[in-house]
């Protein structure tokens, strides 16, 4: 198969009131282009003007805001482009596919634009939903994270973030001022522009920040010189994978083109189909609107020349399949499946194997995120590195973001206590 490069906070009373539209939204100034609502708005010594603005999510593409200078281009490997946005899951590809079908309620992206006469940059960007107040949670907006998508970092461009840090401290301050509901994001890597956010926030009384660490995960960093997995378990691994060669001739594939990418993708859910998580009910092909999500991102991604499908065969015959996802030099084995009549020769644990030895060949290779849950797993077989997670909170005091942290665990701690009750019983 062919590879190939593929936001005055006021309302317009002649404006008619949107049926689902967050209070606050409601207050905040007439709209500009596309529905956006301005949140804060300041000028700087340069002559520019920063922006802080939530745009409703369009499923058209070209309704909603233009962010090519956080994503970068896809199709230029190499160090063009590095330091660019890394979170995948913030795509707007990848939100349109879930638009719907992993969530139910308006999508909004909040965005720190630059702009200067009618050119606008991004130098941040984050997707989240409106939560109303409940008897457990206050009013927040939550960024768009799911199981589907565990990873909470924000885009963010190549400006400094120092500077970055400084500029959303003052949009922020304003917006809270202005009646904006406290932000929560969850499954944030660490060393992003909340963390510089946080250091400058210590003598600042008109926002407040609180972060807790959920913990760490198995990760690939291309500048750790530790080869892994060890040489006992690549040994075995070879073992392994010499016994399946007297089966037939044993092949590992990459499909990239957006064609290849599709049909190994239907490939992939026939697999993880006739496996345990068919037979429970829980693969993504078992619930319609999850395989429809997830197809649609697949093959988008992988027209952003986003999204590989690697899997190992055997005269032909897939014996594992892994759905690759990238952004500017970071990597995400997204989903991954293996035949069950095979599981006698680890191909799941074969293909991982191979899958770093490719990610450490590639020029643009900068870190790749297992996405397993936090804490020891499978993935540590593998990779030594780790990214650590964390929970983040922003809000008009360090009080209100500490409650919002503290409520926001709550049901998780419920869920844990009737477990080991149950356990006990």
């Amino acid at each position: 198969m062919a590879e190939q490069d593929v936001l005055s906070l006021r309302r317009n009373k002649a404006e008619p009131e949107v049926v689902g539209t967050p209070l606050f939204l409601r207050h905040v100034q007439e709209p500009a282009t596309d529905g956006q609502k301005v949140l804060a708005e300041l000028p700087s010594i340069d002559g520019t003007q920063w922006q802080l603005c939530l745009h409703p999510f369009s499923h058209r593409r070209d309704h909603n805001p233009d962010l090519s200078s956080l994503l970068g281009n896809a199709a230029e490997k190499g160090a063009a482009g590095q330091s660019a946005a890394t979170n995948i899951f913030f795509n707007p590809a990848f939100l349109a596919a879930g638009r719907g079908r992993i969530t139910r309620k308006p999508i909004f992206q909040l965005i720190a634009w630059e702009c200067r006469d009618e050119e606008r940059t991004a130098h941040f960007a984050m997707p989240v939903l409106h939560h109303p107040a409940s008897l457990l949670m206050p009013e927040h907006y939550r960024a768009l994270v799911h199981p589907f998508a565990p990873l909470g970092t924000p885009l963010q461009s190549t400006l400094p973030e120092a500077d970055l840090a400084a500029r959303l401290a003052d949009l922020l301050k304003t917006a809270f001022k202005a009646g904006l509901p406290p932000l929560l994001i969850e499954e944030a890597a660490t060393g992003t522009v909340f963390d510089r956010l946080a250091d400058g926030m210590s003598n600042n009384d008109s926002i407040g920040i609180h972060r807790v660490e959920v913990g760490s995960r198995a990760a690939l960093d291309a500048a750790s010189e530790t080869q892994y997995p060890g040489k006992k378990r690549r040994r075995e691994l070879n073992r392994l994978l010499r016994k399946l060669t007297e089966q037939g001739d044993v092949d590992f594939e990459l499909a990239k083109t957006q064609f290849d990418v599709l049909l190994r993708f239907e490939e992939y859910l026939l697999i993880e189909t006739r496996s345990w998580k068919g037979r429970r009910g829980t693969s993504i092909q078992a619930i319609k609107r999850h395989a429809a999500f997830a197809r649609q991102a697949v093959s988008d991604l992988a027209r952003e020349g986003r999204c590989e499908v690697l899997s190992m065969r055997l005269d032909g015959k897939p014996l594992a399949s892994m759905i690759l996802l990238s952004m500017n030099g970071y990597y995400y084995p997204w989903k991954i499946t293996f035949d069950e009549h095979y599981a006698r020769y680890s191909p799941g644990s074969l293909l991982m194997a191979r899958l770093g030895d490719y990610l450490r060949s590639l020029p643009d290779f900068r870190m790749a995120d297992s996405l397993a849950r936090t804490g020891t797993s499978w993935m540590d077989l593998f990779w030594r590195d780790k990214i650590m997670l964390q929970n983040v909170a922003l809000a008009a005091s360090t009080k209100e973001a500490e409650k919002l942290i503290q409520r926001a665990a709550l049901p998780e701690r419920l869920r844990g206590m009737a477990r080991k009750l149950l356990r006990r019983g």
